[in-house]
């Protein structure tokens, strides 16, 4: 397994991990939409939810298992890499140990993507 694939499911495993700390030092309006696409409006005062409770576990859990997956049989295209970099930019950034946690693991992921550069760089014949 190339390297950049490691340093990637490395990233999303700290971004999983990131979700069970505390995303909020500060409350903030949230809108929400549940399984029936029913809007909710409103606030959460108290701030200092999970990442699970702040991002929706039904909609992360499974885009992170498919980026997972995907990195881990070899990825092939650009689109793979750009739609995790949303899941990491939606699902990673915040306040408190969580959002550190989740800024790193977006660090991370740039860095992999840094790598995979390198490695087609040096494979496609001069």
């Amino acid at each position: 397994m190339e390297s950049s694939r490691k340093i990637i499911l490395a990233a999303i495993a700290l971004l999983f991990i990131s979700q069970f700390f505390q995303y909020g030092a500060t409350g903030h309006t949230t809108i929400t939409m549940d399984l029936g696409k029913n809007l909710t409006y409103g606030g959460l005062p108290y701030g200092g939810e999970t990442g699970w409770e702040l991002h929706d576990w039904w909609f992360y859990l499974p885009i992170m298992a498919l980026s997972a997956y995907a990195f881990y049989k070899a990825p092939r295209s650009i689109a793979i890499y750009l739609c995790c970099l949303v899941l990491f930019i939606l699902a990673g950034l915040g306040s408190g140990f969580g959002g550190i946690l989740g800024g790193v693991s977006l660090l991370i992921y740039g860095y992999s993507v840094y790598k995979k550069y390198r490695e087609n760089e040096v494979k496609q014949p001069a």
